[in-house]
């Protein structure tokens, strides 16, 4: 009999919502070349956590799924991600272009962007910045893979005390 309360009781906690406020504090980035040129990054962001991101960065956090059309959010949003994500190719800095946002059930929001790329240039360094979520969670961890066809595929991990990396490659 103890058991069933027990039972109940903590299913009746994970539906009155305290289960939203998930202990794992984690994003993922994936940065895609594609070989004929043209490329894309997809950043996976719980969309609470995100929220607060923003919050804490610029002072208003809208409910971004009411508000996903909207180009003022779409405007905060891109803000906050260009601000902590850089992506440099032999020293200069890549620009991203807002694609599109979706959200996914258990995976939160994937924002997506499109990546210019020529697929011929030769490349000789790859230097990423990665600080997504970290100023208000220190315990964040921001998984991170990059795949450019013949050239580098990796993944690595970035926190609150390994916000950068840089990779030099030898093309020989």
């Amino acid at each position: 009999m103890k058991i069933g309360r027990v039972f109940v009781l903590g299913s009746l906690w994970l539906l009155s919502g305290s289960f939203a406020l998930h202990p794992l504090k984690m994003s993922y980035t994936a940065v895609r070349f594609f070989p004929e040129g043209g490329g894309e990054i997809t950043f996976r962001i719980f969309q609470d956590d995100f929220e607060v991101g923003m919050a804490e960065r610029f002072g208003y956090a809208p409910d971004i799924l009411s508000f996903r059309s909207d180009t003022a959010t779409i405007s905060l949003f891109t803000g906050y991600l260009d601000e902590m994500f850089d992506l440099e190719i032999n020293g200069i800095e890549y620009c991203m272009s807002y694609s599109g946002m979706t959200p996914e059930a258990q995976l939160g929001l994937v924002i997506t962007y499109e990546l210019s790329w020529s697929g011929d240039e030769e490349i000789r360094e790859i230097a990423v910045k990665n600080s997504i979520l970290t100023h208000p969670f220190p315990n964040q961890v921001n998984m991170f893979f990059i795949d450019i066809p013949e050239v580098l595929r990796t993944s690595c991990k970035f926190d609150e005390e390994q916000q950068a990396m840089v990779w030099l490659l030898n093309n020989n």
